[in-house]
């Protein structure tokens, strides 16, 4: 379960906070760390960090300002998702050799 704490701008993966750090390193979107619930950098930086977490970092890298616009704009203060919400919104936007290539990918893992 992955869960968002508003007043905190902490995103925790079942026990484990997301640091923001490597999704940094790929893209400067908001060193001021995460943020959700509007379109801004704050939630294209968490939106860059969950696609990382769950798929390579090219598939993050392409797609992570659609997934910021499509669902990390509209999560509440407080919020709860599953792994598998990220994982069916990114196999619902990608194309099919980009399915293969992210299934050859998880394959090699």
């Amino acid at each position: 379960m992955i869960r968002g704490y508003g007043s905190e701008r902490i995103v925790d993966i079942d026990g484990y906070i997301l640091d923001p750090g490597p999704s940094l390193e790929v893209c400067n979107h908001s060193p001021d760390g995460f943020e959700w619930a509007y379109n801004g950098s704050g939630p294209a930086q968490l939106a860059l960090a969950l696609l990382m977490w769950c798929f390579p970092t090219w598939v993050a890298e392409k797609y992570h300002q659609k997934f910021k616009e499509d669902v990390i704009s509209r999560l509440d203060r407080n919020w709860e998702m599953e792994v598998d919400d990220i994982i069916s919104w990114v196999l619902n936007n990608t194309t099919p050799e980009e399915d293969e290539a992210i299934k050859k990918w998880e394959l090699d893992e």
